[in-house]
């Protein structure tokens, strides 16, 4: 009897260590975070104009919720998704467009891949958050292709 009592209160403590393991193997980057545009290089044509911007991420491994407002030439652009980070893929259909969402990570790097098909045309936008070691700052490193337009943006931003 006590040793299947010795048994269980080790399965206990060695899922716990794996459940608190696995919790802490990847950054929290939750926060209100600022865009600097003097850090960040943009190539897309559409953030000529972009004035401010505000990211907003609460994150609690596997689930991520993201809410962004940009404001280009005085008018807000706003993106919000969630969607866990496990690598399951998010699809949503309307009319002629599908659109495909995913989070995975690789290492400390959250990777969020976003495929649009329009017709027979498809759209890529691969972004990468990740925080710099030893600073309050979140860069997302986007590229996008599309058969129209290609850029590579890199966004920092600040802790708020």
């Amino acid at each position: 009897m006590a040793m299947n009592k010795l048994r269980l209160l080790s399965l206990a403590i060695f899922s716990l260590f794996v459940s608190v393991s696995y919790s802490q193997q990847h950054p929290d980057l939750s926060g209100e975070w600022m865009l600097n545009l003097k850090k960040s290089k943009l190539e897309a044509k559409w953030a000529e104009g972009l004035e401010k911007g505000i990211v907003k991420i609460v994150h609690d491994e596997p689930d991520f919720r993201y809410w962004r407002v940009f404001i280009i030439k005085g008018k807000d652009d706003v993106l919000s998704f969630a969607l866990p980070t496990g690598g399951q893929e998010k699809i949503e259909e309307n009319r002629d467009r599908k659109v495909t969402s995913s989070l995975s990570w690789k290492q400390d790097t959250l990777i969020c891949t976003t495929k649009t098909f329009t017709g027979k045309r498809e759209s890529v936008n691969i972004a990468r958050y990740y925080l710099i070691p030893d600073s309050a700052r979140l860069v997302t490193d986007e590229i996008f292709t599309d058969p129209r337009m290609t850029y590579h943006n890199l966004w920092v931003f600040e802790k708020n």
